[in-house]
């Protein structure tokens, strides 16, 4: 009986010891917004810890890492941003606080749509560059684990499948609107509107709060497409769209851009926009 015990107890710290090390073994990630944290799991599995620098409710173009945060980078194997410009404080904070970490922009082979001379930023709420950004993070982990290559593609590809079938969801959705231009707070839906052939109207003038003028514009622009609804994205303050909404008489259709959740958040986006342009 004592032999028994001794071997189960063995037994139970070989267990302990293989989880250690499989931990341990894990690639660690540290991705710049919820959205990228689906796709890296999606294709990683249980091969990565991923971390999210923006917590919930915060707002990617006023950003500032906290000393946790900086922590994350510091232990990270790879860190994965947006890129378009939208981490701008990256390059500063790693120069700083020093990292080993390979940097990731996952913007690269995006077609970006520029206004003036910045780049519209929110590449991941178009499917169709959704999946170029899983391709380059899949490059990424292959790069640091190549002998998990055929693993890491087969769950790309499953993955990829279902950003095809949201991809043609949204073409479903959008293909035989009579009304094709959307008013919204922010040209976060630049991407959207483009790969879906609409048009967009934004309230905001650079992610600033908008000019005398440019708010007059925008109300003689929503009357003549008779616009009936402004979307709002969560994390932005709808006091501009507040204004514009009591004008002309529309509802406010809050959205949410930066849900880690990203398939199901994309869904729910693409039908409230859909009924937007009703």
């Amino acid at each position: 009986m004592k032999k028994l015990t001794i071997f189960l107890l063995l037994l139970l710290l070989c267990g302990c010891i293989t989880q250690q090390e499989k931990g341990e073994d894990k690639i660690k990630v540290v991705v710049s917004i919820p959205p990228l944290y689906e796709f890296v799991k999606e294709i990683g599995k249980d091969r990565v810890d991923v971390e999210i620098l923006l917590p919930p409710g915060a707002n990617p173009h006023t950003f500032e890492p906290t000393p946790k945060q900086i922590k994350y980078l510091q232990n990270a194997d790879l860190i994965i941003i947006n890129g378009g410009g939208l981490e701008f404080w990256i390059d500063n904070l790693l120069k700083l606080k020093g990292t080993k970490a390979k940097v990731i922009d996952t913007s690269k082979g995006v077609q970006l749509i520029y206004e003036g001379e910045r780049a519209n930023p929110h590449i991941w709420l178009s499917p169709k560059n959704a999946k170029i950004q899983v391709e380059n993070i899949y490059r990424a982990l292959i790069e640091i684990e190549p002998s998990f290559k055929y693993y890491y593609y087969q769950n790309k590809e499953k993955y990829i499948k279902k950003l095809e079938e949201l991809d043609e969801y949204a073409k479903q959705k959008f293909k035989n609107k009579d009304r094709r231009t959307i008013l919204s707070l922010h040209s976060a839906w630049a991407y959207l509107a483009r790969d879906y052939n609409l048009t967009l109207i934004t309230i905001l003038e650079n992610d600033r709060e908008p000019s005398p003028k440019h708010l007059m514009w925008v109300i003689k622009k929503a009357r003549e497409e008779k616009i009936s609804h402004i979307i709002v994205e969560k994390e932005l303050n709808p006091k501009s769209a507040e204004v514009i909404a009591k004008e002309i008489n529309a509802t406010l259709v809050f959205v949410e851009p930066l849900s880690t959740n990203y398939i199901q958040s994309m869904h729910e986006n693409i039908d409230k926009i859909g009924e937007a342009l009703q």
